[in-house]
C-alpha cells in the first residue's frame, strides 16, 4: 500500500479517536451537570416536599364492624362460619346476632390469632339460649383495628337438595355501625350490597 494512503488512513483514525473522546467528555460533563442541578434543586425544596407524605384520607385504627344479613334459612341443616384474621396481632372479636324484629343479642368475645384462618359451627359463637331460635336474621362481628383486618363468610349447609349458600360479610362504616348499635336493626343499604352466592357442595 502506498505511503500516502497509509498516512491518510492514520490521520482519519486519529481524527475519529479524538472525536469519540470529545463526545464522551461532553456526555460525562452534561450528566454531572444534570446531577448537580438536581441535587441543588432538592436542597432548595421545603422539607415537606422532599419527604413522602402520609395519606390523610387513609382509614386508621378504630372500632370496626362487618355484617352478614342472613345466618340461616328454613331449608338449611346447619351453618358454618369461615373466619380469617388478616392482622399481625391477636384480635378480640365480638359477635352480635339480630332477630327478625331487630333485637340485638351479644355473644361472648373470642380471640383470633395473627393470620389465623378457621371454620367453625356458627352455634359455637351463639349464646346457648338462642342456638335453636328460628327468628334470627343477620349478625355482626366487631373488633378494634383497621378496616378489613377481619374477614368472614357464612355457609348455609344443605340448601336446595344438597347445595349450599355462601353469605360474605360486608364492611360497615362508622355511622352504619352506630345505626346497628342504636336501633338493633341492620341498615337496609348494607343488606342490599351484601354478597349472596349459591355454590355446589362437594360430595
Amino acid at each position: 500500500m502506498p505511503s500516502n494512503a497509509k498516512s491518510r488512513n492514520s490521520r482519519i483514525a486519529s481524527v475519529s479517536l479524538i472525536t469519540t473522546l470529545l463526545l464522551l467528555a461532553c456526555v460525562t460533563f452534561n450528566f454531572q451537570k444534570v446531577t448537580v442541578s438536581h441535587a441543588r434543586l432538592q436542597s432548595q425544596l421545603p422539607e415537606s416536599s422532599r419527604s413522602p407524605q402520609s395519606c390523610s384520607s387513609c382509614a386508621g385504627q378504630g372500632q370496626q364492624t362487618i355484617y352478614a344479613p342472613l345466618i340461616r334459612v328454613p331449608e338449611s341443616s346447619n351453618t358454618e362460619i369461615n373466619l380469617n384474621c388478616r392482622s399481625p396481632h391477636v384480635m378480640d372479636v365480638t359477635p352480635t346476632f339480630y332477630t327478625e324484629d331487630g333485637d340485638a343479642i351479644v355473644g361472648d368475645s373470642f380471640q383470633m390469632q395473627a393470620a389465623e384462618v378457621k371454620t367453625v359451627d356458627l352455634k359455637t359463637l351463639m349464646p346457648h339460649r338462642i342456638q335453636n331460635r328460628q327468628n334470627l336474621g343477620g349478625m355482626t362481628l366487631s373488633y378494634f383495628g383497621y378496616p378489613l383486618e377481619m374477614w368472614a363468610q357464612l355457609r348455609l349447609m344443605h340448601v336446595a337438595r344438597g347445595g349450599s349458600v355462601d353469605v360474605t360479610f360486608a364492611n360497615l362504616k362508622d355511622q352504619r355501625s352506630n345505626e346497628v348499635t342504636l336501633s338493633g336493626r341492620p341498615p337496609d343499604t348494607v343488606t342490599r350490597h351484601s354478597q349472596l352466592e349459591m355454590s355446589e357442595v362437594k360430595h
